[in-house]
């Protein structure tokens, strides 16, 4: 499990790298540096390698209403979504 955590008020590039794990999510922009309506791009990883034409899930919860949205990675193993 990764869980990205920002406390105080520097940000830092620590979320930007890649762990151990097997599988990692690693944002290419730290999260908590973006707002509306920018995108964050995320890279997705298997066993160390980009994860291409993967089909990712997207959860958004906005004024108590749940949205899915569907993505699929790039050759790069990158999906990106807009920050609402």
């Amino acid at each position: 499990v990764k869980t990205l955590v920002q406390v105080g008020h520097t940000k830092t590039s620590v979320c930007q790298k890649r762990t151990t794990l097997p599988f990692d999510l690693v944002p290419l922009s730290n999260p908590y540096s973006i707002s509306k309506p920018d995108t964050l791009a995320v890279r997705i990883f298997f066993q160390n390698e980009p994860v291409t034409a993967l089909k990712v899930r997207l959860w958004k919860k906005l004024a108590g209403q749940v949205r899915t949205t569907d993505l699929l990675t790039d050759t790069t193993g990158t999906i990106r979504f807009a920050v609402e």
